[in-house]
C-alpha cells in the first residue's frame, strides 16, 4: 500500500501561514476619521502581499487532468514506491472551495477510527470505484 498526503480544492487556496507580527508606524498624515477596524483592514491587507523572496517560494496548486477544475497541492510527500494501475492507495487530505473563502468541505482527518485516529481515503489506482477503509 502507498501512503500520501493531498489537498484538493475546488480553485487554487493558498495553505495557511504562521502569524506574523506586523509593526504599525502612525504619521499626523493619517486622516482623524480613520477607524481601527479600516486601519486593522489595512495592515491584513498589506501583511499578505507577497514579497519578492515570498512570492519565489510560493506553493503552487496543479489542475487534475480531466476533474473540472479541481487543483490539488502536495503538502508533504507519501512514503514508498510510486504506485501504478491497480495499487491500493491511501491518502488523508483536506478539502476546500475557494469561491467560499476557503470553506472546509471534507477532510480525511475529520473521520475517525475506533482509536480516535484519523482514516485516510483509500482506493484502488485506476478503478474509478473509491472507498474509507474501514477497521
Amino acid at each position: 500500500m502507498v501512503t500520501t498526503a493531498v489537498a484538493a480544492v475546488a480553485g487554487a487556496v493558498p495553505p495557511a501561514r504562521k502569524a506574523q507580527a506586523v509593526t504599525v508606524a502612525t504619521t499626523t498624515a493619517l486622516p482623524p476619521t480613520l477607524t481601527r477596524r479600516q486601519l486593522l483592514a489595512a495592515v491584513a491587507t498589506a501583511s499578505t502581499l507577497p514579497t519578492a523572496a515570498a512570492s519565489a517560494a510560493a506553493p503552487r496548486f496543479a489542475e487534475i487532468p480531466g476533474s473540472g477544475g479541481v487543483k490539488a497541492l502536495d503538502l508533504r510527500e507519501g512514503s514508498g514506491e510510486i504506485p501504478a494501475v491497480g495499487d491500493q492507495v491511501a491518502v488523508h487530505y483536506y478539502g476546500r472551495l475557494a469561491a467560499k473563502q476557503g470553506w472546509r468541505f471534507d477532510s480525511t482527518y475529520d473521520h475517525k477510527d475506533e482509536t480516535g485516529d484519523p482514516m485516510p481515503f483509500v482506493f484502488t489506482l485506476g478503478s474509478g470505484k473509491v472507498r474509507y477503509r474501514s477497521h
